[in-house]
């Protein structure tokens, strides 16, 4: 039914909404790079994207779309800030975090979650941690411009919403 269509919400007031975020998260990256500890040689930004913008998927155009360009984004000032600073950044898929409330709350979309999962699980806030701190350390100083995907494995959706035709 309707019950979750609230999360996969493409109308336009939810893409304004996801326009004003994006622009939000966007305006503080760039502060970001507005001189202070990026002044320094070795200097290394890691942007949190989404799986969400590396596939299409049905319901998530006004998400995808934001994740989409900040992966853009970091692919641009890994170009741009180089060799100074590193720009990079993680790729979540489904991470066990209260935006997946609903889904792990919900036994049937829980365990139909995993089963589009190759790994057979939801991440962990300590993978995402874990590789944000490998993409910020002296261990990735030659890695830039890159989007390292935290998410099971999945290639696409790991959960088919079930949104029907217009």
């Amino acid at each position: 039914g309707n019950r979750y269509r609230w999360i996969f919400d493409s109308s336009r007031t939810s893409a304004r909404w996801w326009w004003n975020f994006s622009r939000y998260i966007f305006k503080w990256t760039l502060v970001c790079l507005d001189g202070g500890p990026l002044e320094s040689d070795g200097a290394s930004v890691v942007n949190i994207a989404s799986s969400a913008g590396q596939f299409a998927i049905r319901g998530m155009s006004a998400y995808g779309t934001a994740k989409a360009a900040l992966i853009h984004l970091t692919r641009e000032l890994a170009q741009d800030l180089s060799p100074k600073v590193r720009v990079n950044a993680v790729s979540p898929g489904a991470i066990a975090t209260s935006a997946l409330d609903i889904v792990l709350q919900t036994p049937e979309l829980h365990d139909a979650m995993l089963d589009g999962t190759p790994m057979r699980r939801l991440g962990d806030p300590d993978d995402i941690a874990a590789a944000v701190l490998f993409l910020a350390s002296p261990a990735a100083s030659y890695v830039t411009g890159e989007v390292l995907a935290v998410n099971g494995g999945i290639q696409g959706s790991n959960l088919e919403l079930g949104i029907p035709d217009l």
